[in-house]
């Protein structure tokens, strides 16, 4: 099949002249935001009762290698802190994603939210997870987006008019992100351990996959039809949420495959990450056909 070389330079021009209703920058912002506080402080646990919130205390966690006597272990030579540095920058911490959530001075709150975050994570290397990863790499990256044009306080305090469209650039890029999660999910599965079933086996056995949702999937289908049908989403989700035809259908399936992950096991805020990312796609137009 021929490519339409004409077609390839239309799409690629639009993501960088594209444009977007700005709400969706606004509430991804807020989304991210909430996130963030709920993933690192126990103020929210009554009514967010999510599993990590055992380890909570204050603003920080309290991981075994952080207890006495304390194992510095940076992931980066001269990021390790003190314990006083490293109450005082989740402070901080909290304190950015505060004036993230309200829409004030976004760009630069997210960037010094995302650089502060990564600063703590990369400080020892056993806090290290791959949402975070996920997580602080949204924020910084939408600090490149117009993030007050909707939901903020300065923009109300300043009575700025917002605009009716702005850049998709940020936003397409941004997604491009969760299309490399699914891919590299879905590679890593094409392993005769997991489509066999045994990785789901042996999940369950040290009690991590467990609950009447997952009793239920594993007596319908079985282990190796359930093992299957995640790899093949996983590795199916990234051409399905770039085609216009089937991106409705995919963002569809994406969620229910979250949800159900998230009904058999704890992955913290890993699932509402990947969720609002993959509603970001319902916003994006189609790319211009040439004539």
């Amino acid at each position: 099949m021929r490519l339409d070389r004409q077609r390839l330079l239309d799409g690629v021009e639009w993501i960088f002249k594209g444009d977007v209703n700005p709400w969706v920058y606004a509430w991804l912002r807020v989304a991210f935001a909430l996130l963030l506080l709920v993933r690192h402080s126990s103020v929210l646990a009554p009514i967010v009762p999510l599993e990590h919130h055992r380890w909570v205390s204050g603003l920080e966690f309290e991981w075994s290698v952080a207890r006495e006597p304390h194992l510095v272990s940076p992931l980066i030579a001269g990021l390790d802190l003190t314990r006083p540095a490293t109450n005082l920058l989740a402070w901080v911490r909290t304190g950015l994603g505060a004036l993230l959530l309200l829409g004030i001075w976004s760009r630069w709150s997210a960037l010094a939210l995302a650089l502060v975050s990564y600063w703590l994570m990369l400080s020892d290397r056993f806090q290290y997870q791959h949402h975070l990863h996920l997580l602080y790499f949204s924020i910084a990256w939408l600090a490149l987006a117009p993030l007050d044009a909707r939901l903020s306080v300065e923009q109300w305090l300043r009575r700025i008019p917002a605009p009716r469209r702005v850049p998709a650039w940020p936003l397409v890029l941004l997604l491009t992100v969760a299309m490399s999660v699914y891919l590299a999910a879905g590679t890593a599965k094409l392993d005769v351990g997991w489509l066999s079933g045994d990785t789901l086996r042996a999940l369950e056995v040290i009690g991590v996959l467990q609950g009447g949702a997952w009793l239920a999937a594993r007596d319908l289908l079985g282990y190796a039809t359930l093992a299957w049908l995640v790899a093949l989403l996983e590795l199916g989700l990234p051409i399905s949420l770039a085609l216009p035809l089937t991106r409705r259908a995919a963002v569809a399936c994406g969620l229910l495959l979250h949800l159900g992950v998230s009904f058999c096991m704890d992955v913290s805020i890993f699932g509402a990450e990947m969720s609002c990312l993959l509603l970001a796609w319902l916003v994006i137009p189609r790319p211009p056909t040439h004539h």
